[in-house]
């Protein structure tokens, strides 16, 4: 109960976030609650355990709660004297039946993607119990660090995609995804070759059992290399204003998922689960890739990136 005076506040930042890389300050959009909030709530712990000589949940709630609403704080003064400097007054227009239809799709979006990111976990714990949940999970949180390029890129990428798509410049569009898809390609397989290659090392770092789920990350690292071959797909559907094209995508693929899963974690364990995983990101990506070119005319894939580039 205490602890859901954090809801407010973490939707509010969210809000301020959005809005501030609107307006191409990454910077203001992610450092307050990124890096400063955490900072802020291990300073706060560190201090109450050299005070009290103990730390329990409670007292960090309500460290993490006052440092989060200091950061609420702090993003809005900047943002406000930011809103004031670079835009100028205008008579307000409201337009509340559209936001709610483009909330409501989002909103649905995330649910899939929730879905789609937690059903293998939390599906692995109930066929195979706690102990095998926890090996799949060490692995499918490792693999994610090949998509940490992707999700870096898409914080600074993404309005420039909105604005590019909103002045009809499809040329530069296409230039910048281009771009963009290197950028996140290359260190996405060195990424992905260094866990391939050194896999048990990397497991056993959470413990000697752990090494027990090599096979399973690297079947997961596959599938999230699917996110550099494709790029930035999922974004640019939303980013320009085809998020109801894109929702069948998220909510197909979720249902794939969940299904695959319950036929193939019984029968191959863990592995089961990370081939399903796999094999729903590669449709996942695929599909949007299409939707991407045909309502865009923007090819999002590394293969056009790189051939581009070559005759240029």
């Amino acid at each position: 109960l205490i602890g859901m005076g954090l809801i407010p506040l973490q939707a509010l930042v969210q809000l301020q976030m959005e809005t501030t890389r609107a307006m191409n300050d990454v910077t203001l959009a992610y450092a307050p609650y990124l890096v400063i909030w955490p900072v802020l709530v291990l300073s706060g712990g560190f201090l109450l355990l050299e005070k009290n000589h103990s730390l329990t949940s409670l007292p960090m709630i309500g460290v993490a709660t006052v440092m989060l609403l200091a950061v609420v704080l702090f993003q809005s003064l900047f943002l406000r004297e930011k809103v004031n400097k670079e835009i100028e007054p205008a008579k307000p227009t409201y337009a509340f039946r559209m936001w709610i239809g483009i909330s409501l799709i989002l909103l649905i979006q995330r649910a899939f993607f929730v879905i789609l990111d937690e059903t293998d976990i939390i599906m692995v714990g109930s066929f195979l119990g706690p102990a095998a949940a926890g090996l799949y999970n060490a692995a499918a949180k490792t693999a994610l660090w090949v998509s940490f390029v992707l999700e870096i890129v898409i914080m600074v990428a993404a309005p420039a995609f909105a604005t590019l798509y909103a002045q009809g410049d499809m040329q530069s569009l296409q230039k910048l995804v281009s771009r963009v898809t290197i950028w996140i390609f290359w260190p996405s397989i060195f990424i992905g070759i260094g866990l391939l290659s050194f896999t048990e090392p990397v497991l056993s770092l959470f413990g000697k059992d752990f090494i027990a789920a090599s096979l399973s990350l690297k079947v997961l690292v596959l599938g999230r290399l699917a996110d550099a071959l494709c790029g930035t797909v999922a974004c640019l559907m939303v980013m320009t204003g085809h998020q109801n094209k894109s929702l069948p995508v998220f909510g197909c693929s979720a249902l794939i998922n969940l299904v695959l899963n319950a036929i193939a974690i019984p029968r191959f364990g863990i592995v089961g689960a990370a081939m399903t995983t796999t094999f729903t990101l590669f449709v996942w990506n695929i599909w949007l890739s299409i939707l991407v070119v045909k309502h865009l005319g923007v090819r999002p894939s590394i293969f056009y990136s790189l051939f581009a580039r070559e005759n240029q």
